[in-house]
């Protein structure tokens, strides 16, 4: 039996932004630890982190369950808010907050960032 390219390109889609999903919910537990480390010292910007990042996962539930322009602003809010929790991670390491740069944390949210730009476009 011969599956139309069609509902190929649509399970590639849901599967992109169901792994995407997966990578933003992951990216939020694992600055948990962080998080009570910053916490101790400066309760408002982690806050700020803590919010950012949990909205990047619900935006891109959000555009997981929409279509058209109101998929592409949530797809556009959930780079805003990875955004804002790549700007609060360097503000922490800026003023030695955070004793050690997570450098591979830093990638893979750019990574995700670049996937977030790919998936508004689309």
């Amino acid at each position: 039996m011969h599956t139309p390219k069609v509902l190929l390109d649509a399970g590639l889609e849901q599967m992109s932004t169901t792994t995407l999903y997966g990578d933003s919910e992951a990216l939020a537990l694992e600055l948990r630890p962080l998080l009570a480390l910053l916490a101790r010292v400066d309760q408002g910007l982690a806050r700020k982190l803590k919010r950012a990042s949990d909205e990047l996962g619900e935006h891109v539930t959000e555009a997981m369950c929409t279509t058209g322009r109101e998929r592409r602003d949530e797809y556009e809010a959930a780079l805003v808010s990875a955004r804002e929790t790549l700007a609060c991670l360097r503000a922490a390491e800026s003023v030695r907050l955070l004793s050690n740069p997570e450098a591979d944390l830093e990638g893979r949210l750019q990574r995700l960032m670049t996937r977030l730009v790919s998936a508004r476009a689309a």
